[in-house]
């Protein structure tokens, strides 16, 4: 970046790359209204702010010692025909004078955190956590898995498949408590989720994995049949109906979690159908319709999960035990009843 002098057109000081490679040029440049930052885009997602207040005029700093900000800030002498550049000694013996000089602008040199450097670091953690949890899932070790996912899940916390994901292995481990816990956390920001017919049907799903949720599912509801009513194409439609189902069959209403799961099963929805089934199978029980309960569990028994260790759909794959679970919890409830 080249800074000149307004009303002269004088060079202030030699080019300074504010980029975060080299080669990267700038695509805009705006100053805010005060005329005190720039911030100049790099690319598509990488951004610079420049201080023009310490860069240019510092208010602090005698007209006699910009020649000396400008040098510590390009790391070169500025000197008349001489633009080498300062070896380190000569730099800290310009910046410990510049600061016996001006106290005030040593927190205009200050470091700021480079935005793209924390995200790289982030991903890298998160991709870390997320390798290590999937291989304990597929080895049954559920507590270590949740640790980490528990990590990935703090580090990206607008993500909610990787709170689904926790959710899932909380649940497996046995752990209905800290379910409970996630999705009152996940609760408190319904209201201000700005609506995507696929991230409502996720979010939704969050509170379909477990029985007791939460104690009043109408909000749950209402976004629910929102994605169903928006969907981006008919494929998302069938995927988001399977969902209202569910969250229909976890707030009682027992006869419209058929109605929609039946919906799904007409139209020969592939994707999802063992848990149409499971929930089809627990509806049909809590209305005492003991044939229809029976004959859907059946179909559902018959679906076979692949191997946890080799499975390519893992993370769905984990869904189905714990419905199994569910299921068969009814089925022993109604067995001590009849004792």
């Amino acid at each position: 970046m080249q800074i000149w002098e307004l009303t002269t057109g004088r060079r202030v000081a030699p080019a300074v790359r504010v980029g975060f490679r080299e080669g990267t040029s700038s695509l805009s440049l705006a100053i805010t209204p005060d005329g005190r930052r720039a911030l100049v885009q790099f690319g598509f997602l990488e951004l610079a702010v420049v201080d023009l207040d310490a860069t240019l005029s510092p208010s602090t700093t005698p007209t006699a010692d910009l020649p000396l900000v400008a040098e510590l800030a390009t790391a070169q002498r500025i000197d008349v025909g001489d633009l080498s550049g300062l070896t380190p000694d000569q730099w800290l013996e310009g910046w410990n004078r510049l600061r016996e000089r001006n106290p005030g602008l040593a927190r205009s040199f200050l470091s700021q955190p480079n935005p793209a450097a924390i995200a790289r670091k982030q991903l890298a953690q998160a991709t870390a956590s997320f390798s290590q949890g999937e291989a304990h899932a597929r080895q049954g070790r559920w507590k270590e898995a949740a640790l980490e996912l528990a990590k990935v899940a703090r580090l990206y916390p607008t993500d909610v498949r990787f709170r689904i994901f926790l959710a899932n292995l909380l649940l497996h481990q046995g752990d209905e408590q800290g379910y409970r816990k996630l999705c009152g956390e996940a609760a408190k920001g319904l209201d201000q989720l700005p609506f995507d017919p696929m991230l409502a049907n996720n979010t939704v799903w969050l509170f379909c994995l477990g029985p007791g949720a939460l104690t009043d599912y109408k909000n749950l509801v209402a976004l629910a049949e929102r994605a169903v009513k928006e969907p981006r194409n008919e494929e998302q439609r069938m995927i988001h109906l399977n969902t209202l189902g569910v969250i229909l069959y976890g707030a009682g209403r027992y006869q419209e979690a058929i109605e929609r799961l039946n919906e799904r099963v007409k139209a020969g929805a592939a994707l999802g159908a063992p848990i149409d089934w499971v929930f089809l199978a627990m509806a049909h029980h809590h209305l005492g319709h003991k044939a229809e309960a029976n004959s859907w569990l059946e179909k559902f028994r018959s679906h076979k999960v692949p191997d946890l260790r080799t499975s390519k759909d893992l993370w769905n794959d984990l869904e189905i035990p714990l419905f199994a679970r569910e299921a068969e919890a009814l089925q022993r409830e109604e067995v001590e009843k009849k004792k």
